[in-house]
């Protein structure tokens, strides 16, 4: 699949995620004491994401979305809205991680992940960059003015994934931080100094900010 096209189908994902976030919404604030909140918006949002998430309602996140859908429904018409709430607060969270993945997605072209992390990186220096990316400041100048993105690519989407997994947790400045932060995870080592160590060293701290994206 070309970038483009992954492009528009994490558009795609995006209208449906919100489209389904606003129909959770609605079914969580439905007063328990009337009659069983109706959910067929929200079975149509999901229907939405099964056309345009890979692998449809195969995919793990999907399959937990249309359960928990089916629990929140339960939760509001037993009136426990604590309950509600909670449900509600995890739908969310899978939603965000759906649309986190579908970004990741369109990262096939490298001038798009390094998009992504200065975007996501606002308060990085050139400086700070080059040290993430394993390239010199001059590179990071080209890379930024347009110049093409070559040497060094697979690094580069392997930390616009980072980032952008990193982001539902940090501010652009705790991200850099997290980079910086020495951990047992990963030897003792921060995850900046791991990603120098080549393709293992990239796939250890993938790893690592996968398990605090949940």
């Amino acid at each position: 699949m070309m970038s483009a096209t992954r492009s528009e189908g994490s558009v795609l994902v995006r209208a449906s995620v919100d489209r389904l976030g606003r129909a959770i919404d609605e079914v969580a604030a439905v007063d328990g004491a009337g009659p069983e909140p109706d959910v067929s918006a929200a079975i149509d949002a999901l229907l939405d994401l099964d056309d345009v998430v890979p692998g449809g309602l195969q995919n793990p996140d999907l399959k937990d979305l249309l359960r928990l859908t089916v629990d929140l429904r339960k939760a509001v018409h037993a009136g426990d809205q604590a309950r509600a709430m909670e449900l509600r607060a995890y739908c969310r969270l899978l939603l965000r991680r759906i649309f986190d993945h579908s970004l990741v997605a369109t990262w096939d072209d490298p001038a798009a992940a390094f998009a992504q992390i200065t975007g996501a990186l606002s308060t990085a220096s050139i400086k700070d960059l080059a040290r993430l990316l394993g390239v010199s400041a001059k590179t990071i100048s080209t890379w930024r003015a347009g110049g093409r993105i070559e040497r060094g690519a697979p690094r580069v989407r392997a930390v616009a994934e980072i980032v952008q997994l990193l982001r539902s947790t940090f501010t652009a400045s705790g991200s850099l931080q997290w980079f910086d932060t020495e951990t047992e995870h990963l030897g003792g080592r921060t995850p900046a100094q791991a990603l120098s160590a080549g393709p293992t060293g990239i796939a250890d701290v993938t790893d690592f900010a996968r398990r605090i994206h949940g």
